[in-house]
């Protein structure tokens, strides 16, 4: 939550630190672009779940979890513009003994099988792997 110039000048700083000292950085954010700028791959999770993760290009190129889709739909400056495809917006159920998929209350592709198993992160292309009963 920084003003442009700002975090502009430390995500530029922090790439400078990276390629100079051989260090990886954890990078906590909603923002995909700049997610992209620092990192070389980006993990997407949504509700404590992995729901998709690749390098860093082929995910903001080629989302396959509807979830990611929304993030980028929500980002802007990209071309994922548009009405956001969600259905609901309520909150994820963290619970322990939850069934299912974490975002299938929100996720516009939801069907019977997203309520009653938890998908498999499952290669979806080289090196990109998504959650989703249904990736595209």
């Amino acid at each position: 939550m920084l003003d442009v110039s700002i975090r502009a000048g430390i995500l530029k700083l922090m790439n400078e630190l990276r390629e100079e000292m051989n260090i990886a950085f954890l990078y906590i954010t909603h923002d995909l672009a700049s997610a992209r700028y620092i990192g070389n791959r980006i993990m997407v999770l949504y509700g404590g779940k992995v729901m998709e993760t690749a390098p860093s290009a082929e995910l903001i190129r080629h989302p396959a979890h509807p979830y990611t889709r929304l993030l980028l739909a929500a980002t802007p400056g990209t071309r994922h513009q548009g009405p956001l495809p969600e259905t609901s917006n309520r909150p994820p159920n963290l619970l322990e003994d939850r069934v299912g998929c974490p975002f299938a209350d929100r996720c516009p592709l939801m069907s019977e099988v997203c309520r009653a198993q938890q998908p498999p992160l499952a290669e979806v292309a080289p090196g990109h792997y998504a959650a989703c009963h249904h990736p595209g």
